[in-house]
């Protein structure tokens, strides 16, 4: 169709086999008419809301980021935290937080699933990309949210989770991490895809601009994205690499 929005839902394949735990990002309203009814909610209250107009074309685009396979943030007496995760090969896909300052590990805010195992969302035309904390599936948690235009700027996305009372925290394969929103005025496809050097090297470059140029607004991201000239590149390349 010529007025669908392709979405390209990369990732960068570990080597360890453990690409067969990603999960697709899966429709929101998919998802909550089971888990109302599965909570005891009765159906024909459950259909009720699904017929409002309102209600569901807020959340016509907006899908569901699952953690891939069991992850517990545990803290010690004195306020630091380790991960536990299932296997040696999975702890390359955190990467732990540190004060610029100081040195010290950043321990309010918890950053998962940063490293090897991070999501890459990038589309050609404009579209913006907001992150949502899971506020149907999880109401204790506060999770950092924010907007971008996936076709001008290309990173990692991941919960970045605010614990200040540095509480233990476990998620189980499954459950949400975030929400993923876009524009619900467009017929959005989503097509899973990986990475290979050419756009692993984009995606550092610019990891690597916002280091060196710290708190850039978003335009100014966007315009040394775009005086790159590599937006073509990546597009190929995502297109070629595609896995369905």
């Amino acid at each position: 169709m010529s007025n669908q929005t392709i979405i390209y839902d990369g990732h960068l394949p570990t080597g360890t086999g453990r690409e067969f735990m990603y999960y697709k990002l899966e429709p929101l309203l998919q998802d909550l008419k089971n888990l109302w009814i599965s909570k005891g909610y009765e159906q024909h209250k459950v259909d009720n809301i699904f017929k409002c107009p309102s209600f569901t074309g807020n959340l016509k685009n907006t899908f569901i980021y699952r953690s891939p396979y069991d992850v517990k943030v545990k803290y010690s007496e004195n306020g630091r935290y380790q991960l536990k995760v299932p296997n040696d090969d999975c702890e390359q896909d955190h990467v732990k937080e540190y004060d610029p300052k100081t040195g010290k590990e950043e321990n309010n805010t918890i950053q998962l699933f940063s490293g090897a195992s991070g999501r890459f969302l990038f589309t050609e035309k404009s579209c913006s990309m907001t992150l949502v904390q899971p506020y149907f599936h999880n109401q204790k948690l506060t999770i950092l949210g924010g907007s971008y235009d996936i076709s001008k700027w290309f990173r990692p996305l991941h919960p970045a989770i605010l614990n200040f009372n540095k509480e233990d925290i476990e998620f189980k394969r499954g459950d949400p991490l975030l929400y993923v929103q876009f524009p619900n005025h467009l017929n959005i496809k989503i097509v899973r895809t990986e990475l290979d050097q050419t756009a692993y090297r984009i995606t550092q470059g610019c990891t690597r601009y916002k280091i060196f140029k710290k708190q850039q607004p978003l335009e100014r991201l966007y315009n040394h994205f775009l005086k790159t000239g590599y937006k073509k590149k990546l597009l190929k390349s995502l297109e070629e690499n595609r896995i369905d």
